[in-house]
This record gives C-alpha cells, structure tokens and sequence, in this order.
C-alpha cells in the first residue's frame, strides 16, 4: 500500500519559510552584527581606558602599565557574555582571540610611535576606531554566517599585515648586526643625553634621590628629606603651548595630573583646588607648588608611601621641607645622567 503524504495547506506555497542567507538565516546575520557592534563599542572604552594608563604611567610609575592586563580580562568577560545573551550561545574562545589580536596590535602601534593614547582629543583618531572595528570584526570567524567568517577572517589579516609593516625589522645575523644595532643605540643614547629633559637633584647628602625617571617626556625625581618627607619633582620642558589655558594647565599638573585632560578648561575651573602666586602656583592645600624657570615647568608634589614603589616607607613632605627642597635643586649633569640611566638604554655593562 502506498502512502501518499497530506497536501500542503492552502496558501502554504504563498508564504514560504524565510529564505536561509549564505549557511545562516537573517536572525543569525542580525544576532552577529549586533554581538560586533557591541565589541566594537567595548573596545573603544577599553582604548580610552587604556590610553589614560599609558598616560599616567608617563607621570608616575610604569607599574600603572600593568592594569592594562586588567582592562583586557574585563573586555574578554563583557564580550563572554555578551555573545551569551545575544547569540544564546556561550563562546569563549572567539572574545579571548579577538581581544588578544585587537590589544596586541594597538599596543605595538602605541610603543612603535604610530598610534598616539587617546587623551585630550576632541574626536576619536580614525587609527583607533580602524583598529577597534577590525577587532571587533575578528568576532565573526567565531559566530558565522559564512559572510561574516570571511569579512573577519580578512580584518585579522590585515590587523596581523599592520602590525607586521610596524613592527621593528628583525636583524638578518644576530652576530653581524649586533654591532651596528649597538652603535646605534649608543648613538641614541649621547642624544638623549645631549637633549632629553634632565631630572632635578640636590647634593646634600642628607636628602636622599629615591627615584629618577626621564625615559620620556617630563622628567621625574623623587626626594626624601633626612626626616622622610618625600617630595616628587616633575620638570616639563613643553608645558604652555598649544590651545591650553597656561594657568589651567599648571593647576592640573599640580592637582590632578593624573585625570584625562581637558584642552578646553580654563583657570577658573581650577581656582578652588589651585592658586596663582607671585612666582608660580599652589596648590590650595599646599600640597604641591608650581613655577617656571627658563621656560620649562616645575613642580613639586608632596608624594605618598603607594604612589612610587620605590619610597615605600616615605610620608609626604611638609611645605617647609618642600620648601627648603626648592632652593637646592639643580639638574642632573651629563655625566651623572649617563650613570644613572647607561643601564636602562644600554643593558647592563
């Protein structure tokens, strides 16, 4: 006996089921460009946050650096679930891949000179957003359809191509090169030696120089009285130049350096947290004092025992020992510039 199957209703062959695209439906193409942008989204605010570490670690300890680590586990987990609630499906490995290509790729333009952090930018730096929207595409290798496997599999290309072109040339023989490359860095360090921004010191042998830091831009010493006052000392050389109020961009170097700058403020922004003096600056509860000296900022900040690892048992200075601190600094000679960092840009010797 033959079995003949059931008609279809009527109308079934007027509404058809939705037509698959590629190997996923229009549900699955929407619930994975919605996953991207919101990547996309995360990654922005993990390079605004990330931008705003390298620069504290510019003005302080190069320890901040290490939050950065931190920053990309939130960004994993955020996407985890993400991905979670948008595809209903939990991925882990996709969000780990993409943010690894994606903070690797931005670091490296970062250290390499060709993307600057993004602090005190009145728009986003198209670099930034090229290089968050790459990262975020690199999600699609891992959530389908095929148009999105290859449009992903084509941004970590080109991300991994990028950070390739950037990327320092590695030498062809170690051996052979290896002279070259040194006279090189030799050569590199006699300019920073002859130009870079020296850090300022004193010579009694009662005050001790606890830390000193002039890898780049301003130069950074920290000073402990015979007493344990630590006081930190910044010269700037380029400091009030630029769209930036000077008195309000020498108020926040006293006060709160380490926020993400705003090129737009003024003075009066600042005028209940900072003070204009006769020679400089205060700060309003005298905490740190500001001044100019043949064009070049400097300011004194009284540093507590957690802001640099390397005073540790350190209180922060008194105004007195503040004070008293400014009347004997003096900068770093070449000679002694070339002692306390010949380690740092040379190896050890």
């Amino acid at each position: 006996m033959t079995h003949v199957p059931p008609a279809p209703p009527r109308g079934a062959e007027e509404n058809p089921p939705p037509t698959p695209l590629g190997s996923g439906t229009a549900a699955h193409f929407a619930r994975t460009a919605g996953t991207i942008a919101i990547a996309f989204v995360a990654y922005l605010a993990a390079d605004a946050v990330s931008s705003y570490l390298f620069f504290a670690a510019a003005f302080g300890s190069p320890a901040i650096l290490l939050w950065i680590i931190a920053v990309a586990a939130v960004t994993v987990v955020v996407l985890i679930l993400a991905v979670t609630l948008v595809t209903g499906s939990r991925r882990i490995v996709g969000p780990i891949v993409a943010t690894v290509v994606t903070a690797l790729v931005g670091g490296l333009a970062v250290l390499t000179g060709e993307l600057t952090p993004m602090i005190g930018e009145p728009a986003t730096p198209a670099a930034h957003l090229l290089i968050c929207a790459g990262g975020a595409l690199v999600l699609g290798v891992f959530l389908g359809p095929w148009p999105f496997r290859v449009i992903g599999g084509m941004a970590a290309v080109s991300l991994v191509a990028y950070a390739g072109l950037i990327a320092p040339p590695l030498p062809e023989d170690t051996r052979q090169s290896a002279s070259g490359n040194r006279d090189e860095i030799e050569a590199s360090f006699e300019s920073f030696l002859d130009d870079g921004t020296r850090p300022l010191i004193t010579d009694d042998p009662e005050w001790e120089v606890a830390f000193l830091d002039a890898s780049g831009g301003p130069a950074t010493s920290v000073i402990v009285s015979p007493v344990g006052g630590a006081t930190t000392v910044v010269v700037d050389n380029t400091p009030l130049s630029g769209t930036w109020d000077a008195d309000a961009f020498a108020c926040w170097q006293l006060t709160d350096r380490f926020s993400i700058p705003d090129t737009e403020t003024n003075y009066e922004d600042w005028s209940d947290v900072c003070t204009i003096t006769l020679d400089g600056w205060e700060a309003s509860d005298a905490t740190a004092f500001g001044w100019v000296e043949n064009g070049t900022l400097i300011f004194t900040v009284a540093t507590g025992p957690n802001e640099f690892t390397a005073v540790p048992e350190a209180m922060p200075a008194s105004v007195a020992e503040m004070s008293e601190l400014r009347g004997m600094l003096r900068p770093m000679t070449k000679d002694e510039m070339r002692e306390a960092f010949a380690d740092h840009f040379l190896g050890p010797q």
